[in-house]
């Protein structure tokens, strides 16, 4: 879910340039796929940025012209100098569409079963983006500001969420970074969670702003999915450390 990240640019990219309109239903649909991380508004907004549709088996002539608009996406970003990512996929499941894995074209631009094409992004790329993002420097200076706000999590909502284990939710905050960090730090992110892995990139500044840094980690293993405490132990670790080595350097 973390290549939603990417997405948000893209679209307001698109707004910026007055290619597509913030409607009702587009305004609501990045407040879920970004606040709740939620697939079918994810669908939706891809759909949008792309001019696509997910749907049954296309000829070969069809799918060629399909995969031209979904691949725009990646596109976008190789022009502004990232290399070598793959942000044309959806993410599942997505109930409204009936579809609970890949299926139709959306299978059909996987190609290969045995080993399918899929999203691939860095955790290099991801901390760029984030930073471009923090630093006013994505799309524009204004809608980089309104990113930010949608990725920020305020402390009251860390707080609640440190101990809701309601299934039905996709928690950001449980078995995350913000999970053990100070309830007065400023916190921006995006986490993504399956069954097979756990990732995150957040950025995170104390109070006076005398420590701030981009934190990104991508865990591709069944045992970090499982593993409810690993994110928060590397998050608190590496706070530790950031805010010993400004107090080191303000002391020298």
């Amino acid at each position: 879910s973390v290549v939603k990240l990417y997405w948000l640019v893209m679209l307001q990219a698109q707004l910026q340039e007055k290619n597509l309109i913030e409607d009702k239903q587009l305004s609501l649909d990045l407040h879920k796929m970004i606040k709740k991380s939620d697939n079918e508004a994810a669908s939706r907004i891809l759909d949008r940025i792309t001019d696509t549709q997910s749907g049954s088996n296309l000829n070969i002539k069809e799918l060629e012209l399909w995969l031209n608009k979904r691949k725009q996406t990646s596109r976008f970003f190789f022009d502004a100098g990232y290399e070598d990512l793959n942000i044309s996929q959806k993410t599942f499941p997505i109930p409204y569409l009936n579809l609970y894995s890949p299926q139709g074209r959306e299978l059909q631009m996987r190609e290969n079963k045995d080993k399918p094409i899929r999203n691939k992004i860095t955790t290099k790329q991801t901390s760029r983006l984030m930073y471009e993002i923090v630093k006013r420097q994505a799309v524009s200076s204004d809608k980089s500001s309104k990113m930010l706000d949608l990725l920020a999590i305020d402390a009251t909502t860390r707080i609640k969420s440190r101990v809701n284990k309601d299934p039905n939710i996709f928690n950001t905050v449980r078995g995350f970074f913000s999970q053990s960090l100070p309830d007065n730090i400023y916190f921006a992110a995006k986490a993504g969670w399956t069954s097979e892995s756990r990732g995150e990139t957040a950025y995170i500044a104390t109070a006076d702003q005398k420590t701030e840094y981009i934190l990104t980690i991508f865990a591709e293993d069944r045992s970090y999915a499982q593993d409810w405490n690993i994110f928060p132990e590397m998050s608190q670790l590496v706070f530790d450390n950031m805010k010993a080595r400004n107090n080191l350097n303000k002391n020298i």
